[in-house]
Formats: structure tokens, C-alpha cells, sequence
């Protein structure tokens, strides 16, 4: 949520701070831990966590894992 708010108040103010992308970094050192491990169950708000993400990277027009 952190990474979408800042992208909006940025994006919003007319600033070209990469804020939100420090966040989205953040939250998928932490998540791809979660994923490499079998036993851990992928509840909603891992799902909602997923989009939320993935909508920054599509209203960034910058993909996270390309560095584009």
C-alpha cells in the first residue's frame, strides 16, 4: 500500500521521485522468501499484496525486474 500511495502523491504533485519503487523493492525481498517456501499457505492478502505490486509496476511504466 505504501508503494501505491507514494506513486499516486508523486505522480499527483508532479514529482519524478522513485519512491514508491524503494517499497515495492522492499516488499519483494521479503515475499520471494515466502514463495521459495512450500510450506507456507498464499492467503489473500498475499494475493492482494501480488496485484497491488504489480499495479505500481504497470502505473510506473518501469518493470521492477528489468530495470526498465
Amino acid at each position: 500500500m505504501l508503494a501505491h500511495a507514494s506513486l499516486h502523491r508523486d505522480r499527483l504533485q508532479g514529482r519524478d521521485e522513485d519512491t514508491s519503487s524503494v517499497y515495492q523493492n522492499r516488499c519483494l525481498q521479503i515475499m520471494i522468501p515466502l514463495l521459495d517456501n512450500g510450506g507456507v499457505s498464499l492467503d489473500e492478502n498475499f494475493l492482494a499484496a501480488v496485484v497491488i505490486l504489480r499495479s505500481c509496476e504497470e502505473m510506473s511504466g518501469k518493470s521492477i525486474y528489468d530495470g526498465t
